[in-house]
């Protein structure tokens, strides 16, 4: 299962996703942000003001992908006037919950202690990603809202909840219960990768691992996005079900049925109409919660 989604992920990256990168920003490469973990870092060019920061976990089941995979992604949002960070973080089934989120803790440990040296607004911090990416950076934004979760995961989270901006949250899983009910081709695997069991229900730790139940009155705003052509589009509709419940604010860009390229990870095909529409909702999000 692991040699298949690692074939398919190194073909997309090398002639699909990262073709033709747009113009117009400044990369740090490779930059370690732990003992062994490494990220890509994109500004704006020709732009020295102090940026509000994303930082964007790639997708791949938890088992596969890269940062490599999401430079497109990273770099598209950059040039809208971010400072985007694009994470490597450990991958299943060698490293399982939490050691994703103690990479993720890692990075924002590396950004408060470098915010000056990259111009970085740590006051104003999102959450993005996609897939098994949205389902990290949906977690990070709980852990950095909600005390009760930070404490019974224990690993550093080094900021505090005024400082969580926003999340982007794109084809994402956001109930590691139900998920193996979708269809998601090999969600199974993917979920045993992550936590080392297909029964999530038998899983010690899983009162964890499923942000919608996690959601406080601090979550910060939510970018949701995804497509009913997509087998995880239920998720993403149990995590606004729940928003509604909490009253927290969000704003949402699904696509019917009828909009047939709004499949699984379709903002990786930067091509896409859908895809366009994606990346203009999020920079527009990005921009409003980013005003103090």
């Amino acid at each position: 299962m692991k040699l298949y989604m690692v074939v398919v992920e190194f073909i997309g990256r090398v002639f699909i996703f990262n073709r033709n990168l747009p113009k117009g920003f400044v990369a740090w490469k490779d930059i370690a942000y732990s003992e062994w973990g490494r990220l890509d870092a994109y500004r704006p060019a020709g732009n020295g003001e102090k940026l509000p920061v994303l930082l964007y976990m790639h997708g791949g089941g938890w088992t596969t992908g890269n940062k490599s995979t999401s430079t497109r992604q990273c770099v598209s949002i950059a040039i809208e006037g971010f400072l985007v960070l694009n994470i490597q973080y450990r991958l299943g089934p060698r490293w399982r919950h939490p050691a994703q989120l103690a990479d993720i803790g890692g990075a924002l440990r590396w950004l408060m202690e470098n915010k000056d040296s990259y111009n970085a607004d740590t006051d104003r911090i999102f959450f993005g990603g996609g897939s098994s990416g949205a389902h990290l950076a949906c977690l990070s934004a709980c852990m950095a809202t909600n005390d009760k979760l930070r404490k019974s995961i224990g690993v550093d989270f080094p900021i505090k909840a005024h400082q969580a901006a926003g999340s982007i949250l794109v084809y994402g899983a956001y109930n590691m219960e139900s998920i193996k009910n979708t269809g998601f081709p090999m969600i199974r695997q993917m979920v045993k990768s992550y936590t080392g069991t297909k029964k999530v229900s038998e899983y010690a730790l899983r009162d964890q691992i499923s942000p919608v139940h996690h959601i406080t009155d601090e979550f910060p705003p939510a970018f949701i996005t995804v497509g009913e052509a997509d087998p995880l589009y239920g998720q993403s509709l149990e995590l606004i079900e729940m928003l509604d419940e909490k009253n927290r604010p969000y704003e949402k860009l699904l696509f019917g049925k009828e909009v047939k390229n709004a499949s699984h990870a379709f903002l990786s095909f930067y091509y896409r109409d859908c895809a366009r529409q994606a990346y203009k909702g999020i920079a527009a999000f990005m921009r409003k919660y980013s005003k103090k």
